[in-house]
């Protein structure tokens, strides 16, 4: 029967030990299991160890720490036993040894028996000699052949065995102070290697490694993630990707840098890789690196890699591979622009006989796109379609020779008249691998376009001379177009750019009268120019009249016949010298029709001699009509010396002043433009053409007389809770549009004071001040209104009023209240209430809570009472 005792004196005074000791010795759990260390150790301080179950002949001392035999033994030579709790650790990878602190005459009075969990047993074994500091007998597992495997045995229990021995007739029984078992810790370190799904070219890729450690210490972790890289790679791109930062100090090493050996694990260039140290059992984390895309890569291209770790006291360990796409789509442009022409009428245009060279810009991605998400454009064609420029007959519409010419590098001619399969091959109606291009057409293969590359090319042909019979006409539009293809991308660009052939002689030009007055002048045909001028009576004012000439042809014969305002009297006219221009002055007519000019023919243009004159007369003011002969208005296209192609006179006239100065007036100056004829380019005679166009120019007359306005502002804009409000009621004496104004007498403001719903009563609010300086104050209408008076307010000058009123608690959040004003005053011509105006302003009231007050019934109820 198996039996632990202790002997009988220990017991009898343990009580007693325990109470004195108990204070003094901390509390020991046995056995303590070291997984980093990879050590099972118990030194006997308690029991905990030892199967209970399976123990003979065995004493505990927990005084000296130890197990010992029995005393006396029921019988002197039988051996004692005790077999240990179950040894397992949570990682490992070889049993090492079982170290013994032990007291026996000979060592093989004590033995060890190993236990396995798989139920084979190992030994016994004789301890040898003590290896470990602390420890005089050893017994080493891994020396066993073979050695106790780990996965048949995750567990052990160990069996020891003491026998007494006799010296000098003294039974001598063995102890056991202290038992380690060791093994080699294994490490496992677990990684998860989550890349990016997917991300634009020209972008990070951000990657994602997960690392955990086991249950054991890992000692010097490295986790190295190979550089992702491109799976297929069709067109031979420069796929790498570019390390750009990594968490937790990571490193790249670069690509052509030597394989980096850290002793249990080797890093190979172009890897991302961590150092991090030891990792405490159960520790977990994510690393993160980000490597940009290449700008240019092939949409849908795959990046694969994988994640590596190793601790120096674990396996390597593995994840399986997985991969990031890249997002990104070309951008082709062409571009068609032409030299040696030039615009008319939005057209481009050439001579017949002038050599005209064209240029193609084409490539991926313009000067103002975005790059981002851009994809190279692959295997790209240009060709520039000229089959227009070929009769149907065979003739050519350029001259040859020279024919064609100029071409830049690589351009070649493709003569027609079918299709042809650039860079493919031809199977049945496609092009396969390459790109159709039309029949009589220049092209270029212009390989692989990268991302905002362009390339720009040119080619020359000299513009059949126009002959009677030849294959060029006067005004014949020949379309041009050119483009480029891929034969990888489905999205083709073109450009189109049309020619026309010789010049369009038909005149064409720009008639106006405007108007001249400070800082600025314009003129526009058939529109008012200055709409927001204004002039007093008795102001000057000035006139301008222009032909400007839009076409190729001269304008020729043109007048210019303008009649003098009404209500105006002439004061000068003008024109520029040179080019054959003539004033002629009329001094009647003015009550004829302003589209009437007298004695003036419109038929040719020539004017009654008897009735207009050359010279200016004695009194200016009897001139009534002004009409200036423009020789030639010369082409801006085609200048010739002497002549402009804008032509501009002026009439000045002095705005009458009437008996009564007070109405308003409009003054509205006609003109009648008249032109006879165009010179055509070229040896072409003059064509007789009539063109007759009349416009007016129409402009404000208002007598000097006092201009209101009132504005009224209010601060705040918005008032939180109760408070004080101010506004400002401004009166100015000024015209908007700049004219003159007079002094305003017996200027008065009437200004209607702020009410408000307060409390759910409409009521004034209180008035606190009024300030209004130089002004009298009426406050007989208080609490209303308040009326101020001034003597005079002059031009260009302003009054002000302040007023402040008190906004009480009680209005409701939203409500708004306000200050209006009206102004009138009396001119000294004019009379009274001359000028008036009005202005408001408000505020918006926002209620603030300043208390909260909260109230509760409390009830207590205690058999009949109750208290509240």
């Amino acid at each position: 029967m198996a039996r632990f005792v202790a002997c009988p004196l220990l017991c009898a005074i343990l009580p007693a030990l325990l109470s004195t000791l108990g204070a003094l010795a901390p509390a020991h759990a046995a056995p303590v299991v070291d997984n980093d260390q990879g050590a099972w150790v118990d030194d006997y301080r308690d029991n905990l160890g030892v199967d209970l179950e399976n123990t003979t002949n065995i004493v505990h001392d927990p005084f000296a720490r130890l197990l010992t035999m029995e005393d006396p033994p029921s019988a002197p030579n039988d051996p004692a036993t005790f077999i240990t709790t179950p040894i397992r650790p949570a990682s490992f990878s070889a049993w090492g040894a079982i170290d013994l602190a032990y007291s026996a005459v000979n060592p093989a009075d004590v033995s060890v028996l190993v236990l396995g969990e798989s139920g084979a047993t190992y030994g016994p074994f004789v301890p040898g000699p003590g290896a470990a500091t602390g420890f005089n007998g050893r017994i080493d597992l891994a020396a066993l052949a073979p050695p106790i495997d780990p996965a048949l045995e995750p567990s052990i229990r160990l069996q020891v065995t003491l026998t007494a021995a006799t010296l000098d007739q003294m039974t001598i029984r063995p102890t056991i102070q202290s038992l380690r078992v060791t093994w080699t810790p294994l490490a496992v370190v677990r990684v998860t290697y989550e890349p990016q799904p997917s991300a634009c070219a020209g972008d990070d890729l951000t990657f994602r490694v997960r690392v955990s450690a086991s249950s054991v210490k890992a000692r010097d972790v490295v986790v190295v993630v190979p550089m992702p890289a491109a799976l297929v790679n069709p067109f031979g791109q420069d796929l790498a990707l570019r390390f750009t930062g990594a968490s937790r100090s990571g490193l790249y090493l670069p690509a052509n840098a030597s394989p980096l050996d850290l002793g249990h694990i080797q890093v190979d260039p172009n890897s991302v890789y961590w150092r991090l140290g030891d990792l405490k059992a159960g520790s977990s984390f994510i690393l993160t690196f980000t490597a940009n895309l290449p700008l240019g890569t092939l949409d849908q291209t795959l990046y694969s890699s994988h994640a590596l770790a190793r601790a120096a006291n674990g396996p390597l360990v593995e994840t399986d591979s997985a991969t990031s796409s890249a997002s990104s789509s070309a951008q082709p442009f062409a571009k068609l622009e032409s030299a040696g022409t030039f615009q008319q009428f939005g057209q481009q245009r050439i001579l017949a006989g002038r050599p005209l060279t064209f240029f193609l810009d084409v490539g991926n991605y313009g000067d103002t796109a975005s790059a981002r998400c851009g994809e190279t454009y692959f295997e790209a064609v240009a060709w520039a379609d000229l089959s227009e420029w070929v009769n149907p007959g065979g003739a050519t519409r350029y001259q040859d020779p020279p024919g064609i010419y100029e071409v830049s590098p690589g351009g070649q001619w493709h003569g027609g008249p079918e299709p042809l399969c650039v860079s493919g091959t031809v199977v049945g109606q496609d092009c396969l691998g390459g790109v159709w291009v039309p029949p009589y057409s220049l092209y270029w293969e212009l390989g692989h376009l990268g991302v905002q590359t362009r390339q720009r090319l040119s080619y020359s042909l000299l513009v059949e001379d126009v002959a009677p019979l030849g294959p060029l006409f006067n005004d014949q539009t020949i379309g041009h177009t050119a483009g480029i293809a891929s034969a990888f991308e489905g999205n083709p660009r073109s450009a189109s750019h049309s020619i026309t052939i010789g010049v369009n002689h038909r005149p064409d030009g720009a008639y106006g009268i405007g108007e001249f007055g400070l800082f600025y002048w314009s003129i526009t045909g058939g529109a008012d120019d200055v709409p927001d001028k204004t002039l007093n009576y008795g102001d000057l004012n000035t006139y301008l009249y222009a032909i400007q000439n839009k076409g190729v042809s001269a304008l020729i014969n043109n007048w210019i016949v303008a009649k003098v305002p009404d209500d105006a009297t002439f004061m000068s006219a003008w024109a520029p010298s040179g080019q054959g221009i003539i004033t002629w002055y009329h001094q009647g007519g003015e009550e004829l029709p302003p589209d009437s000019p007298p004695d003036f023919d419109d038929g040719n243009g020539a004017p009654d001699a008897g009735q207009w004159s050359q010279t200016l007369p004695t009194d200016p003011s009897t001139v009534q009509w002004v009409a200036w002969y423009v020789p030639r208005v010369t082409s801006a296209i085609f200048p010739e010396s002497g002549f402009y192609s804008l032509l501009v006179t002026s009439m000045s006239v002095k705005v009458d002043e009437p008996e009564d100065q007070c109405p308003s007036m409009t003054l509205v100056a006609p003109a009648n433009f008249y032109r006879y004829g165009y010179d055509p380019l070229g040896d072409e005679l003059p064509v007789p053409e009539n063109l007759v166009f009349h416009d007016y120019e129409s402009t404000e007359v208002v007598p000097v007389v006092p201009y209101l306005q009132v504005a009224v502002d209010a601060t705040p804009k918005v008032l939180l809770g109760a408070g004080e409000a101010h506004f400002d009621v401004r009166i100015l004496n000024r015209h908007p549009r700049g004219a003159t104004v007079d002094t305003a007498y017996d200027l008065v403001s009437v200004i209607t004071l702020p009410r408000a719903s307060i409390n759910g009563v409409e009521q004034p609010l209180p008035l606190v001040s009024i300030d209004a300086p130089g002004g009298t104050l009426d406050l007989s209408k208080l609490p209303d209104e308040v009326t101020v008076r001034w003597p005079a307010l002059f031009p260009q000058l302003q009054r002000n009023v302040g007023i402040v009123v008190r906004a009480p608690r009680g209005m409701e959040r939203g409500a708004s209240f306000g200050v209006a004003a009206r102004a009138s005053g009396e001119d000294d011509v004019c009379g009274t209430s001359s000028a008036g105006a009005w202005g408001s302003a408000s505020i918006q009231v926002d209620p603030r809570f300043d208390e909260l007050d909260k109230r509760a019934n409390l009830s207590i109820v205690d058999g009949e009472t109750i208290i509240t």
